[in-house]
């Protein structure tokens, strides 16, 4: 497993809409940021064939687009995205770190999408 020397300023775990909203916006305001996502770009979104109830978006568009054009912009503000499953979740003084199948990540701060996911990974911490 490979120990990563970044300390981010935040690190989101799930890469639905909730998720890339809150990583586009950590990086527009010059915050470090991780998006780990365990699927694909878009989550649970990207197994719909077609949504219609997305702002923006009057004639629908598909959940794989939605998911990648969700990425793009966070990245566009200097997001990083690991897909990846957040396998443990801890907290060690100031630093919360988020250990998954390949690597461990350092942050200052977490943001969970998805309290099921939370509970899963981070024994219920809140």
């Amino acid at each position: 497993m490979k120990e990563r020397k970044t300390l981010y300023d935040i690190i989101v775990i799930g890469g639905g809409p909730a998720g890339f909203t809150a990583a586009l916006y950590g990086g527009r305001a010059d915050f470090s940021v991780l998006l780990i996502e365990e699927m694909v770009s878009g989550g649970q979104i990207a197994s719909t064939a077609q949504v219609d109830n997305y702002p923006g978006f009057p004639d629908g568009i598909g959940g794989i687009e939605l998911g990648q054009l969700l990425e793009k912009q966070a990245r566009r503000f200097g997001a990083e995205v690991a897909l990846t499953k957040a396998e443990e979740v801890k907290v060690s003084g100031n630093e919360k770190i988020v250990r998954t199948k390949d690597a461990t990540y350092r942050g200052r701060s977490f943001f969970w999408t998805n309290e099921e996911t939370c509970g899963r990974t981070c024994g219920g911490l809140k």
